[in-house]
């Protein structure tokens, strides 16, 4: 099944405190795509959990489930999602 939705390349960037008071910025490559975990995208952009509780999904105890899958088993289109999950980052 296909849905052609958008694959996002830019990789996210975490930003932490080093021991010193220091910020130093970890860039992680994830991209964003159907297959990946509700979890695994929360902890590489946790900017898209608002978008995830707007829709009744749950990282926690449903982040097993894949954003297809997750878009699925709550009547959301997968395109839909994935659009607003890509705007999160702006």
């Amino acid at each position: 099944m296909s849905h052609g939705s958008t694959v996002d390349r830019r990789p996210s960037t975490v930003t932490l405190n080093h021991s010193r008071g220091e910020d130093m910025e970890r860039t992680i490559a994830v991209k964003l795509e159907p297959s990946l975990t509700l979890r695994e995208l929360v902890a590489a952009r946790p900017e898209t959990l608002a978008v995830l509780a707007e829709y009744g999904m749950d990282a926690c105890c449903g982040g097993d489930l894949t954003i297809e899958r997750a878009a699925k088993a709550h009547g959301v289109e997968l395109e839909e999602l994935m659009g607003r999950l890509v705007g999160a980052e702006s």
